[in-house]
C-alpha cells in the first residue's frame, strides 16, 4: 500500500476539490522531529499554525522555508502567567516538574533534574487566540498540558476531525494528566480513539541488565502519540470538507488507508 504513495495523494488532492486548504494547528511546533504532517506540507495541501514559546526552537522554526506556515511564539493554556521549565535537553521543556521519583525509578532522563530554568509566560486559552480561523486537525505534544489546551479549545475544535496528542501512560512529571484524563476530554468533544503510534518504552534495569539479551527488553511503556478521529459513525452529519480534510489525513498523516478508502 506504501510504494505508490505520492501517485495516492497527487490524486486525492486532485479528486477531493475541497472549497479551501486544509488548516493544521501544530501546538508544540519545536522542530525535534520532521512533523506527521510534512508530506500534505511538501504537496501544497494545507496550511499549518504554529505555536512555540521557547525562543531557540521558535527561531529554529523561523529559519525554515515559510511557505503556506505561519509560527506564533506563544504559550497556550488556562489564562494567565506561568512558569515554562527549561530542561538540558530539548523536547523536556513544560509547565510541571519533572517527578525525581519516576526518574529515579525508571533510571532514566536523571541528568534533566540537573540544571532547570524557569521562563515566565502568559498563557492564551487556544478559543482566545486571535484570527485563529478553523482548526481541521491538531497536532499537540507538550508535555503534560495537553488536556488543559484542548479544554480551552471546545469552540476552535467544533469542526476539527482529528486530534494528534502525546499520551503519557507513566507519569514522568509532577501531577500531570495522564492518558485517561485526555481521553475523556477528547471524548466529551466528540473524538474516539483511532490509533497509537510509536509507544516509547524503558529497559528496568535489574540485576540481570548486564547479562545477555534480557538487557534489550523494554516493557515500561512511557508515552507516544495517538490519533483520535471525530466520530464518523453518521458521515450525514460531516461536510464534504471533513470527510475530505479526513481522508487526506488518513493517507498522508497518519497511514491509515483503510480510513481514507471508507
Amino acid at each position: 500500500m506504501k510504494q505508490n504513495r505520492p501517485d495516492r495523494l497527487s490524486y486525492l488532492g486532485l479528486t477531493l476539490q475541497t472549497s479551501r486548504q486544509m488548516r493544521i494547528v501544530d501546538v508544540g511546533a519545536n522542530p525535534v522531529h520532521v512533523p506527521p504532517y510534512q508530506r500534505l506540507l511538501d504537496a501544497g495541501l494545507c496550511h499549518v499554525v504554529g505555536f512555540e514559546p521557547q525562543e531557540e526552537a521558535f527561531q529554529a522554526l523561523m529559519e525554515q522555508p515559510q511557505d503556506n506556515r505561519i509560527y506564533i511564539k506563544a504559550a497556550l493554556g488556562p489564562k494567565g502567567p506561568a512558569k515554562l521549565k527549561l530542561y538540558p535537553t530539548d523536547g523536556f521543556a513544560s509547565l510541571y516538574h519533572l517527578s525525581a521519583s519516576a526518574l529515579g525509578y525508571l533510571r532514566k532522563f536523571r541528568r534533566q533534574l540537573r540544571e532547570v530554568r524557569e521562563v515566565d509566560v502568559d498563557l492564551t486559552p487556544l478559543d482566545e487566540v486571535p484570527d485563529l480561523g478553523p482548526v481541521d486537525l491538531l497536532k499537540i505534544d507538550v508535555q503534560g498540558a495537553e488536556r488543559d489546551i484542548i479544554q480551552g479549545g471546545a469552540e476552535a475544535l467544533k469542526d476539527c476531525v482529528c486530534v494528534i496528542p502525546e499520551l503519557r501512560y507513566y507519569r514522568l512529571y509532577d501531577d500531570e494528566p495522564l492518558m485517561g484524563d485526555l481521553d475523556v476530554e477528547l471524548r466529551r468533544q466528540g473524538f474516539v480513539l483511532h490509533k497509537l503510534q510509536w509507544p516509547v518504552k524503558a529497559h528496568l534495569l535489574n540485576s540481570q541488565s548486564g547479562r545477555g539479551p534480557i538487557g534489550q527488553i523494554k516493557s515500561q511503556i512511557i508515552d507516544g502519540d495517538a490519533i483520535y478521529i471525530r466520530n464518523i459513525e453518521d458521515p450525514g452529519t460531516w461536510t464534504r470538507d471533513q470527510l475530505s480534510f479526513l481522508a487526506l489525513a488518513a493517507d498522508a498523516v497518519f497511514d491509515s488507508p483503510d480510513l481514507c478508502l471508507r
